[in-house]
């Protein structure tokens, strides 16, 4: 997943103050437990490009993916692994920030 597009490489972090360093990370933290509503639309939207990568990538929708695998017409691979952890953060994300 693609957080913030603030980032602070650790290199740089080494050398600034410390003022600066705790500064930079508070910035980095306030955005991961209270992210503002263009942060979490940017996640939402990042989450949906590699959901739809993957349903390009295999022809089906995410709810024919489900259906394969429950019936057993699916094997589980890694792909199908990492797909349906990005469905289940989205309806995390879905769960957490209603829309009003």
């Amino acid at each position: 997943m693609a957080p913030t597009k603030k980032r602070i490489k650790l290199s740089e972090l080494a050398f600034m103050s410390e003022k600066e360093s705790v500064e930079e990370l508070k910035l980095l933290f306030q955005a991961a437990v209270d992210p503002s509503s263009e942060q979490i639309e940017e996640q939402k939207s990042h989450l949906d490009s590699q959901i739809q990568a993957y349903e390009l990538q295999y022809g089906m929708t995410s709810s024919e993916m489900k259906e394969y695998l429950a019936s057993g017409d699916l094997k589980e691979t890694h792909d199908l692994c990492s797909w349906l952890m990005l469905l289940k953060i989205r309806g995390r994300f879905d769960s957490k920030y209603k829309s009003p």
